[in-house]
């Protein structure tokens, strides 16, 4: 079994401590789990902790503000913030 101790779940805030089995498998959430004897224990320190990734190719600093960086992006590209190509105005 992996005991991660006092990570910040997803980001929020929360801390907690995250067992999970042999499988793979997460079997608890909560705060002070027990690690009994066998279990990896990894200290994460408040370091975020997210699930399990099925798209690894993300930018986390564009994930929450994805309509204040498009603007950028338009105006980058020369594009008006409908999308259209300003050198064919």
């Amino acid at each position: 079994m992996l005991l991660i101790k006092k990570a910040n779940i997803n980001g929020t805030g929360t801390i907690a401590d995250i067992l999970i089995d042999e499988n793979g498998k997460y079997k608890e959430i909560s705060e002070n789990i027990t690690a009994s004897d066998g279990t990896k224990v990894i200290e994460a320190n408040s370091m975020m902790a997210c699930p399990t990734f099925v798209n690894t190719h993300m930018h986390f600093d564009k994930a929450y503000t994805s309509e204040l960086w498009q603007k950028e992006l338009d105006l980058q590209y020369g594009r008006d913030s409908g999308g259209r190509d300003l050198c064919d105005a």
